[in-house]
C-alpha cells in the first residue's frame, strides 16, 4: 500500500509505503491523500489500508428472506459458519424475491489508531527558524489599492517559517495578530556610500552597491524600468526611504550587485537623499512580500508596542523581538512643489510661483491638462529666508501656486537689501497631515 501526502515538515509532496513480508501477490494499492500530517500519521494510515485489504480478501454469499428489509449496504453483521463466526460488511443487496448478499470480511480493531514509523530526521531538519529580520517601511502611495496611511513591512530569515507573525498592543500585554508575512522579502545592505543625485531623470553620474541576504537583482531596459520594475527603498540615516529604481545590475561578488543608471527620488522621496547615505543602510525590494500593517487612519499617528517572531513559537521564545514604533502616515503627505521660480515686476515687487504636483499614482499620466487633487482643496505655506537660512516672513494658507513678495515688505525684511542667493520655501498643505514635503531655491540676482 503506498500513500501520497502533504508532509507537515516542509509542505512538500512525499510518499510512504506499507507491505506484508509475507504475501503471494505483488499488486501496489495507490491512494494520494490531500492532507498535511506526518510520516507517522501517514505509514499508519497505509498500514490499516493494507490490513483491510488483506481481511477483505475472505467473502461471503447468501441470501436472506424479505423480512430482513432493515439491512442496508455498509452494514456489519455476524454469521456463523463451519464451526466459527464470521463478522462481515454487507458490499451489496440484490432485491429480487429473496435478498442476496455479497459480503466482506472486516475486523473493526485495525481502524484504531496506529502509529506509524517516524521519519528519522536529517541534519537539515533540525536547523529551528532564528530570529527574523523584519523592515517597517512608512512609505508614500505606490499604487492606487494602498492604504495611504498605513505602512509596510517586509521580514527576512534563514531557515525561513511558514510565516513571520507581527502582533500589535497598546500596552505591554494582550497582543492582536495585526499582519502576517508569509513570503520572505529581498533585504540587504549598501555596500558602498551612496550621494544625492538628480531627480526626474536618469542619475548616470551615481551608482550604488547592494548586497541582498535573499534574492537577485537584474538589468531591465529602460522602458520597463520607468513602467516601474526594479525599484527598491534604501534607509537613510534619520529612518526615512528614498525610493530607486536602476537599469543596469552587475554582479561583482556572490549576492553582491553594483547598480547603476539610477532613477531617484521615485514617489516623491527626493527629501531622503543624503549627501552621502553612508554604506551598510538597510536596502528592501519592493515586491509582493512587503504587506501594509493593519492601522486603521484614526490610529496611523500613535505609538503602538510590536512583538514579531516565527508562526507556531509562544511569544515568550527568544525568537520573538519587540518595539515601540510610531509612524507618520508618509502616503498621506503631499509633494513637494516643483519648478520654484521668482521675477521682479514694475515697482520691486518679487513674484514668487511654483507648480503643484500631487501624491496619487495617476497624476504619472501625460495625458492630463490637470493632475488629481488628493487633498480637499488645495493650500501652500511660503516661507521667506534670510542670508543664514532662519525664516523670516511666512505667507500662510495660499490657494494658489503664487503670491507677491511686495517691494514694501522686502524693504522691511532686509534693510540692507535682498541677499544673494535670496531663497524661499514652499509646501503644500493637508487637513490630514498639516506641511507636505518642502522644496527650497536659490535665486541669484
Amino acid at each position: 500500500s503506498r500513500i501520497s501526502y502533504i508532509d507537515a515538515d516542509d509542505y512538500r509532496q512525499a510518499v510512504t509505503e506499507a507491505r506484508r513480508l509475507v504475501a503471494a501477490s505483488d499488486r501496489v494499492a495507490q491512494s494520494t491523500l490531500p492532507i498535511v500530517m506526518d510520516q507517522a500519521q501517514a505509514s499508519g494510515i497505509g498500514a490499516r489500508l493494507l490490513q483491510d485489504a488483506w481481511v477483505q480478501r475472505e467473502t461471503a454469499q447468501f441470501a436472506l428472506a424479505p423480512s430482513w428489509l432493515a439491512l442496508d449496504p455498509a452494514d456489519e453483521v455476524e454469521l456463523g459458519a463451519g464451526g466459527r463466526t464470521h463478522r462481515l460488511r454487507l458490499n451489496e443487496i440484490d432485491d429480487a424475491g429473496s435478498r442476496n448478499i455479497q459480503a466482506a470480511a472486516t475486523d473493526p480493531s485495525i481502524y484504531e489508531i496506529f502509529p506509524g514509523v517516524t521519519r528519522v530526521p536529517v541534519v537539515a531538519k533540525t536547523s529551528a527558524a532564528g530570529r527574523a529580520l523584519v523592515a517597517f517601511l512608512d512609505l508614500p502611495l505606490l499604487s492606487s489599492d494602498q492604504k495611504p496611511w498605513s505602512p509596510f513591512a517586509a521580514a527576512f530569515a534563514d531557515p525561513w517559517p511558514c510565516s513571520v507573525l507581527i502582533l500589535r498592543s497598546a500596552t505591554d500585554s494582550n497582543y492582536q495578530l495585526d499582519t502576517s508575512l508569509t513570503l520572505a522579502a529581498d533585504i540587504g545592505v549598501t555596500t558602498t556610500d551612496l550621494f544625492s543625485g538628480p531627480v526626474w531623470r536618469w542619475d548616470d553620474v551615481n551608482s550604488v552597491g547592494v548586497k541582498l541576504y535573499k534574492g537577485t537583482l537584474a538589468s531591465l531596459d529602460d522602458l520597463s524600468v520607468l513602467a516601474g520594475s526594479n525599484a527598491l527603498a534604501i534607509e537613510n540615516e534619520d529612518g526615512a526611504w528614498e525610493i530607486l529604481q536602476f537599469a543596469n545590475a552587475a554582479l561583482t561578488a556572490p549576492d553582491t550587485w553594483m547598480l547603476s543608471r539610477l532613477l531617484r527620488g521615485q514617489a516623491g522621496t527626493e527629501g531622503a537623499m543624503r549627501d552621502p547615505v553612508l554604506a551598510g543602510a538597510r536596502v528592501v525590494v519592493l515586491n509582493g512580500a512587503l504587506q501594509q500593517l493593519a492601522l486603521t487612519q484614526d490610529h496611523y499617528a500613535l505609538a503602538f508596542n510590536y512583538l514579531w517572531g516565527p508562526k507556531g513559537k509562544p511569544i515568550s521564545d527568544p525568537a520573538y523581538q519587540g518595539a515601540q514604533l510610531q509612524f507618520e502616515g508618509i502616503g498621506m503627505r503631499p509633494y513637494a512643489p516643483c519648478q520654484l521660480n521668482a521675477v521682479y515686476s514694475t515697482g520691486g515687487d518679487l513674484n514668487l510661483s511654483w507648480i503643484r504636483r500631487d501624491r496619487s499614482p495617476a497624476s504619472d499620466g501625460w495625458d492630463q491638462t490637470e493632475i488629481p487633487m488628493s487633498e480637499t482643496s488645495e493650500a501652500y505655506d511660503v516661507e521667506i529666508l534670510d542670508a543664514g537660512g532662519a525664516m523670516i516672513r511666512t505667507f500662510s494658507s495660499l490657494t494658489s501656486a503664487s503670491v507677491t513678495y511686495a517691494a514694501a515688505n522686502i524693504a522691511a525684511d532686509f534693510t540692507s537689501g535682498l541677499p544673494s542667493p535670496f531663497r524661499f520655501t514652499v509646501y503644500q498643505l493637508s487637513n490630514v497631515v498639516g506641511w507636505g514635503s518642502g522644496k527650497t531655491r536659490s535665486f541669484t540676482f
